[in-house]
């Protein structure tokens, strides 16, 4: 077994959709920064923004729109912050069914954690 690639890890990632009956979800990996890295990355794709930092101090990078599936751990845990009308504080777990019908995922960021190429969560990121 290859010493390099970590057992875990969180990828930031839009979750393009969620299919109950397989029983995967399909991401579209991307980089979700924040201080340094946002501010450096924002002004590499805006030089002539008369703003040196990104709005609200984040920056999301997705050059490409990837689809990787990943089958889901029976145990897969979704945390929400926008669930309908209602927006919770911290993120509230909620079924994966719940999950599959909620609209916008695809430009709701998350952090999806892999264990051995495995999805066993996904947490939506707080964007002010």
């Amino acid at each position: 077994m290859p010493g390099n690639i970590p057992a875990t890890i969180q990828e930031s990632a839009y979750v393009v959709s969620v299919d109950q009956a397989g029983h995967t979800i399909t991401i579209d990996p991307m980089e979700f920064l924040v201080g340094g890295p946002a501010n450096a990355a924002f002004r590499k794709a805006n030089p002539t923004a008369a703003i040196t930092t990104p709005p609200d101090d984040y920056f999301i990078v997705n050059p490409t729109k990837d689809r990787v599936v990943l089958p889901l751990d029976p145990a897969f845990d979704a945390e929400l912050l926008h669930n309908g009308n209602v927006t919770h504080t911290p993120a509230a777990s909620v079924p994966l069914a719940q999950l599959a019908s909620q609209p916008n995922l695809d430009v709701r960021p998350f952090w999806v954690t892999v264990e051995r190429g495995v999805a066993t969560r996904a947490v939506e990121q707080y964007i002010p």
